[in-house]
């Protein structure tokens, strides 16, 4: 199977890249505008979202494409025109240019941030979403054209809306450090203690980059009857409050390296509990695959191994 993954120079794609390149039977290429240098068997493929033809030739051949190319949150919250180029008409060119050459299955990585910046309550795939912001908008721009296509029948579209990932990376990137559960693990690394900045109440969804790897290799798998309309929630079993993680994260670095982390939040911040997270992912879990909250643990460790290694305390 020739699976091609763009974004491969980022945080999630570096990890899909390097995970699917273990299968000997897979030829892995792993796109990004980026210069890339990779050891074998993985390859690399520079690509220009400008240039029709650069885009028709990373498809070529190509059985999966897992498209993970996108700007990340806060730049496109700082250009909102470069957020729509990027996000929404280079994965159309890119859909188009997968339907052109036969690509059999075409799976895109979304975000929950489709159900706007505050999630709560049941959230499941016929949620009707609200985006608010440049980042979410985007996205969803994307579901919509590629599950058309599924349902037309062009191509085999495939969305998972990611709930927050956690877990080491491959390579150092600085993206990666303003997700929430990997900010604790630099700060317990780094400075012996963890601080937030809110009460840290609201709910979130925190999956381990592990589960989402797996996920990923069902979905490229399962038989085209199986997927329905296309669309999967991507997440943990169970939601917790960020203070939470962050409690479980500084359990975690005091067992690696026997040494006390404190957790501290505002204390002046609102008593008011906030209201829970349910975000759904039976439609996943019926197609084989299931989280474990083991796996969140490890990545939870090789997080702070990693931060350990990289960065001075």
């Amino acid at each position: 199977m020739k699976i091609v993954i763009t974004g491969a120079s980022g945080y999630l794609g570096g990890r899909l890249t390097h995970y699917f390149a273990q299968n000997n039977s897979h030829e892995v290429i792993a796109a990004s505008r980026k210069s890339l240098t990779f050891t074998q068997p993985i390859k690399s493929s520079q690509i220009d979202w400008h240039n029709s033809d650069s885009i028709l030739a990373l498809c070529d051949g190509a059985d999966i494409i897992i498209h993970l190319a996108s700007k990340s949150e806060p730049e496109s919250e700082a250009d909102y025109k470069s957020a729509l180029l990027d996000n929404g008409l280079s994965s159309l060119k890119l859909m188009e240019a997968a339907e052109n050459t036969d690509v059999n299955r075409f799976i895109y990585m979304s975000s929950i941030k489709v159900f706007g910046a505050h999630q709560s309550g049941h959230l499941d795939e016929n949620t009707l979403v609200h985006p608010q912001s440049s980042y979410g908008i985007t996205h969803k721009l994307v579901e919509d054209y590629l599950l058309a296509k599924h349902l037309k029948g062009t191509i085999e579209g495939i969305v998972c809306r990611l709930s927050n990932a956690v877990g080491a990376p491959k390579t150092q990137n600085d993206n990666l450090w303003c997700l929430i559960g990997n900010d604790f693990c630099r700060q317990a690394a780094t400075m012996g203690k963890i601080t937030l900045n809110t009460s840290g109440k609201a709910w979130r969804n925190f999956v381990a980059i592990k589960d989402i790897e797996k996920a990923f290799d069902t979905l490229l798998n399962v038989p085209a009857n199986s997927l329905q309309n296309g669309l999967f929630n991507l997440g943990a079993a169970h939601s917790m409050r960020s203070i939470d993680l962050a409690k479980l994260i500084a359990k975690r670095a005091e067992i690696l390296w026997t040494k006390k982390i404190a957790v501290s939040y505002p204390k002046g911040d609102s008593n008011t509990e906030a209201p829970t997270l349910d975000w759904k992912i039976d439609r996943l879990c019926n197609l084989g695959w299931q989280p474990q909250k083991i796996h969140l643990i490890e990545e939870i460790d090789n997080t702070l191994k990693f931060c350990k290694q990289y960065f001075r305390s």
